[in-house]
């Protein structure tokens, strides 16, 4: 873990207040596409909030983080999730193995966001997504020292081998989708 590595409690992670702000219903919506069912990997879960809402749609959820105490407070707020401890810049599962991989404002985390965008990349059947904080100065989330710039985010997306969309944005942050080609 470095510096950059949310310090807060798993609870701060699950409240409503924070699913509206980051509009999450809409993130998932922005994710699944046409799917209606698969299985998603939640890099990055947190308390598990994306989780939760990828499988009240049906979804399969297997869910990473690197500190235990987000493991187990998604493994209870999400009962039927699989959720273990690793690392994004090695995750300890098979190639394309999951439908949709989603990091919900973690890459600016990484030790690594190439290699992490890599690590997606390896697991993944369809797509990856992003969904970061803007780079600029803003009363919320992560110092601006922390933060990506947007076209960083894309060229990383690219040489990992993704075709890369543009941001959508939304309120207060965007959302990159990722997609591998077949």
């Amino acid at each position: 873990m470095n510096e950059r590595t949310y310090s807060g409690t798993p609870q701060n992670l699950q409240s409503d207040d924070r699913a509206r702000f980051l509009q999450a219903d809409h993130v998932v919506s922005l994710c699944t596409g046409a799917l209606s069912t698969g299985n998603v990997l939640d890099i990055g879960c947190g308390g598990g909030l994306f989780s939760r809402l990828f499988c009240e749609l049906g979804f399969s959820v297997t869910g990473v983080d690197v500190r235990q105490e987000m493991v187990d407070a998604a493994a209870v707020a999400v009962p039927s999730g699989r959720f273990e401890k690793a690392a994004a810049e090695s995750l300890p599962y098979p190639n394309d193995l999951f439908d949709i991989v989603l990091m919900a404002c973690l890459l600016h985390e990484t030790d690594s966001p190439q290699r992490t965008l890599a690590e997606s990349y390896r697991v993944c059947k369809n797509l990856t997504a992003v969904l970061e904080w803007r780079y600029k100065n803003e009363p919320f989330g992560p110092p601006i020292g922390h933060r990506l710039k947007e076209t960083d985010i894309y060229h990383w997306g690219i040489k990992a081998g993704f075709s890369v969309d543009m941001p959508v944005q939304l309120d207060h942050v965007q959302l990159f989708i990722m997609h591998k080609p077949a």
